[in-house]
């Protein structure tokens, strides 16, 4: 029943995800092919809500530029473009239209997920873990990073991470530093 609608996500423009007290998710809008959650009805206009029974124990959905990522009983799952290695995925996805979540392989439990602009980050076990764009040291691993990591990498100098929030061009963090 939308009417027990506990929060709304705004996934793309045109695209709202729905999240009822009950955990069922509905998508709504049009899909956008970039982001968002389309892999349910590429081509097509959602006029009333649909169900989504596949993010059933859903516990959180931030969604950054063209990236959206989804956890589920701790494992994280992304969808939109890669340009950047903003979905975590590995160099043979890059530049890759993700349209079906995919789970990035091979995490300890996660905890948090947060995106940025071009950017995400989640925390497993009081680590931080980043991947996306880094052109502007957005990602906090130094001045030698490159500027579009691919793959989930610990900052190790942070532990006991219990937030994280990322922007467009920066991340903020509640940790200790080292």
């Amino acid at each position: 029943d939308l009417l027990s609608a506990v929060y709304v996500y705004c996934v793309s423009a045109n695209e709202l995800l729905i999240k009822t007290s009950d955990g069922s998710f509905y998508t709504y809008g049009l899909p956008y092919i970039k982001n968002g959650f389309s892999w349910l009805h590429p081509a097509s206009i959602n006029k009333k809500p649909v169900l989504i029974p596949e993010m059933q124990n859903t516990t959180a959905v931030v969604h950054g530029d063209a990236q959206t990522l989804i956890l589920i009983n701790g494992n994280v799952y992304v969808i939109g473009t890669n340009y950047y290695g903003d979905l975590g995925l590995g160099d043979n996805m890059i530049d890759e239209q993700i349209s079906i979540p995919m789970m990035i392989p091979n995490l300890p439990p996660v905890s948090m997920i947060a995106c940025g602009e071009f950017n995400s980050a989640f925390i497993a076990e009081g680590r931080l873990y980043v991947f996306g764009g880094n052109v502007d040291g957005e990602l906090g691993l130094g001045d030698n990073a490159p500027l579009h990591v691919i793959t989930p990498t610990i900052i190790p100098e942070l532990n006991n991470v219990t937030m994280v929030a990322c922007g467009g061009l920066f991340m903020m963090v509640i940790a200790d530093f080292k």
